[in-house]
């Protein structure tokens, strides 16, 4: 009887030490003394409606801070969060995945900020506490470094083919974690060419069926580009000139057209605008139509430099949000080359890198 009653107690304890377990995130930042740090949600619908759940946040002290999230409601064992973390004199601010996870004790330890801040090499993260923080600190480490290869090479498609590889074994192992859909999903716009190893995935995606949201939030940013993509091969536009008269894509229909985007108030444009009047001056009397589309937020800064500044072709100003989401492109100059049909030729920042294209069209 007495051995009943011990093994009653002995299981009622272990029950009560499971129930009691506190879901706790440790951070150690080393190298801060200072500064604040904020925990964050968002679903794929908070994210569309650009709406977050703030969690909690509090004061760096002598370079660590905890978390004590048991109220934290979590479905599926886990729930994945972001972490900020600012410094008080704004010298250092980072975002970065945080895996909350039930009942666990989770520390992320940051290290490397001093080599961060200067541009030399990106953070030291990682974290611990669970199987699953460990395999998720090895998945963001590995990513990185893929990353950081295709920063200093956009081409390189062996380092999409290891992200895919990546997603695919993370998402395999914990097919609820919205990381690996995230992760893609940053990426989606970058990509340029229509072939690429992380865009096929999201084809086969798009082919499957998943319970997990952020799945079908990758699946529809997925489709997104692919429509944005059919419409920047097509030259499509809505802009004014300086006196307010509308033109369109159907003003230069049956033309060869070379596209300019730019900006008044961007040196590096002003500079070059020459080398543009260069290649006008050369190829306009053998069909080249030249039209540049500013997209300079203030339209009087562009009408005053218009006024003081003729061009010989077509000089226009459009919506720079609308322009730039269609055409998907972030520095300027840009110029595109379309056909008489009005389909894309080639593109580039540098105007005389579309010459050799200009002079096989117009032959």
């Amino acid at each position: 009887m007495q051995r009943v009653y011990i093994a009653i107690c002995v299981l009622f304890s272990c029950v009560f030490v499971s129930c009691s377990k506190h879901t706790e995130v440790n951070v150690s930042i080393p190298e801060l003394t200072n500064g604040k740090v904020y925990i964050v949600y968002a679903d794929p619908d908070q994210i569309a409606s650009r709406q977050q759940e703030d969690i909690a946040e509090a004061e760096i002290k002598n370079g660590k801070v905890s978390f004590d999230l048991s109220n934290l409601q979590i479905k599926n064992k886990t729930k994945d969060c972001t972490i900020s973390i600012l410094n008080e004199e704004k010298r250092f601010m980072c975002t970065l995945p945080l895996p909350v996870e039930k009942g666990k004790n989770i520390t992320l330890t940051i290290t490397g900020i001093k080599e961060y801040t200067a541009g030399q090499s990106p953070l030291t993260v990682s974290y611990s506490g669970s199987k699953q923080a460990e395999k998720f600190s090895d998945f963001l480490n590995s990513i990185n470094t893929e990353l950081a290869s295709l920063y200093k090479n956009p081409q390189n498609t062996n380092a999409y083919t290891k992200i895919v590889s990546l997603c695919k074994n993370f998402s395999n192992d914990y097919p609820n974690s919205a990381f690996p859909y995230t992760v893609i999903i940053s990426q989606i716009n970058h990509i340029e060419e229509t072939y690429n190893p992380l865009l096929k995935y999201c084809e086969e995606l798009s082919n499957q069926k998943s319970d997990n949201p952020w799945h079908n939030f990758l699946v529809s940013k997925y489709k997104e580009k692919i429509m944005r993509q059919a419409m920047a091969n097509q030259m499509v536009f809505l802009a004014k000139d300086k006196d307010g008269k509308e033109y369109t894509e159907r003003n230069f229909e049956g033309k060869i057209t070379l596209v300019h985007f730019w900006s008044v108030k961007s040196p590096k444009c002003t500079e070059v605008i020459n080398n543009l009047k260069n290649i006008y001056n050369k190829y306009h009397s053998l069909g080249l139509e030249v039209v540049s589309i500013s997209i300079d937020p203030v339209p009087n800064e562009w009408i005053k430099w218009s006024k003081e500044n003729t061009l010989a072709w077509s000089s226009l100003i459009a919506d720079g949000n609308t322009i730039t989401n269609r055409y998907n492109f972030n520095d300027i100059p840009y110029y595109l080359l379309f056909s008489k049909e009005g389909k894309l030729i080639s593109k580039s920042n540098i105007v005389e890198d579309l010459e050799q294209s200009i002079k096989q069209t117009l032959q």
